[in-house]
């Protein structure tokens, strides 16, 4: 009888090549982006795989659908926890759902519409604009964007409609009885919204290392001041 390793499934193999390290680094709040893009991509993948096939069982697109809503979850998570700090350093106020902005507050549910709201804030903080390019008509203005978001919370506020078919809450099935849809317009659509989350993403942490460089340049200057004239702030 062979001795049990203490791990059964998620285990090292030195002699293998496919070891992963998953968590490498501190500072989870900062990796919501990096998740996002994981989650997306395999999304991408099994769609692609998927459209690839003569046929395929109604069911199958479930995970898929899943994979891009929590995609879309985390990267206005990172956009909010990006905001957040930032707005910080300004000595602005970020509000979600009415109150102060917590990031713990992030975690209570799932729902994306108190988060687009929060984008929103941020965007005019920034006088960003929500104008797209000509090729993506159908999300030209924020209120597309919550639309949309909108339509999704009201399949799947709790990010459980595509993962199980029955809803302990309401206690009937997760999804109406023949609920339909088009595929390839909603891989359209869909990639647009998270293709546009990504790239607020980025810029805004651009902006963020922006402003922590400035904030830190007028510390050293204010420290390299005082210590060249210390009493500068006598004013006898």
């Amino acid at each position: 009888m062979c001795d049990r390793p203490e791990n059964f499934l998620f285990v090292i193999d030195p002699s293998d090549y496919w070891n992963v390290t998953i968590n490498w680094r501190d500072a989870p709040l900062d990796k919501f982006g990096i998740y996002a893009g994981v989650y997306h991509r395999a999304a991408e993948k099994l769609m692609a795989d998927l459209l690839s096939k003569p046929g395929f069982h109604d069911i199958d697109p479930c995970p898929i659908v899943f994979l891009y809503r929590h995609s879309i979850e985390l990267y206005l998570k990172a956009i909010c926890l990006l905001g957040y700090k930032l707005f910080q350093l300004l000595n602005k106020k970020l509000l979600l759902d009415g109150n102060d902005f917590k990031p713990e507050n992030l975690f209570k549910n799932h729902q994306l519409l108190p988060l687009i709201k929060v984008v929103k804030q941020i965007f005019e903080e920034l006088h960003w604009s929500w104008d797209l390019e000509d090729r993506f008509a159908h999300f030209k203005r924020y209120e597309d964007f919550e639309a949309a978001l909108g339509e999704i919370d009201g399949l799947d506020s709790g990010s459980y409609t595509f993962r199980y078919p029955y809803d302990k809450l309401q206690k009937t099935e997760s999804l109406t009885k023949g609920f339909s849809f088009n595929l390839t317009l909603f891989e359209e659509k869909i990639n647009i919204i998270i293709s546009t989350l990504y790239r607020v993403s980025i810029q805004l942490r651009i902006d963020l290392e922006s402003a922590l460089e400035i904030a830190y340049l007028q510390q050293e200057f204010c420290q390299s001041f005082f210590e060249d004239y210390p009493n500068s702030y006598d004013l006898e």
